[in-house]
């Protein structure tokens, strides 16, 4: 199963969205898995947990890998292995993975993440596409540990879901932005930023810890 998930190469040339449906497929039933039997065999989940690590971190891995490695720890390892091991090494893994396929234009765009052809993604590898979209569902099981209330006003919404009026902090929209650019690296940042979704924002920006 492990091969399913982590394996270098799965599928065919001609059907490129087959091995990221195999990966997401194979992760959901192993974290079930690995969640019934845990008590039986408390180790399975860390040694599980480390082999996706492992392949998470590594340079050289391709990127089907890593997304395989991104929803194995989400799925097995839950929000505190997201919290844990995956936040941490967002920024560098961004940095050195992801924003080589982005332009400066994507990369600088506006605050509600327009472009100058409405696409942020035009110029974005579909590979890549894929582990940014698992980096952020693996984000989003985070946001159940905020409760946003108790961080300050709410203010008004932006078109983005942001705050114009303190909502994280006391921070206008653009400053969120920058914190994340910041926290998580430019491309995974602003992705992070343009989904509006406060509670996920606010526990990227307190270390994934509830407040």
């Amino acid at each position: 199963m492990l091969t399913c998930i982590i394996g270098r190469r799965l599928g065919t040339a001609d059907r490129p969205g087959a091995p990221y449906t195999l990966r997401t497929v194979a992760s959901s039933l192993l974290g079930k898995i690995s969640n019934k039997y845990s008590t039986v065999s408390p180790t399975l989940k860390p040694r599980l947990v480390r082999s996706f690590l492992k392949i998470f971190l590594e340079p050289n891995s391709t990127v089907g890998m890593h997304y395989g490695a991104i929803v194995g720890i989400m799925d097995v390892g839950g929000p505190d292995c997201v919290r844990a091991l995956v936040l941490p090494n967002l920024k560098d893994f961004g940095d050195q993975l992801l924003v080589k396929d982005f332009t400066a234009e994507h990369i600088q765009d506006g605050p509600g993440g327009e472009t100058a052809n409405n696409d942020p993604d035009s110029n974005l590898k579909p590979e890549s596409g894929m582990v940014i979209a698992a980096i952020l569902r693996a984000l989003q099981t985070l946001e159940n540990d905020v409760d946003l209330a108790r961080r300050g006003g709410a203010g008004q919404p932006l078109t983005n879901g942001h705050s114009t009026t303190g909502g994280q902090n006391g921070m206008g929209g653009e400053e969120i932005r920058q914190q994340l650019q910041e926290k998580l690296g430019v491309v995974i940042g602003s992705r992070v930023y343009n989904l509006g979704q406060q509670k996920v924002i606010a526990a990227v920006l307190s270390g994934g810890m509830p407040y």
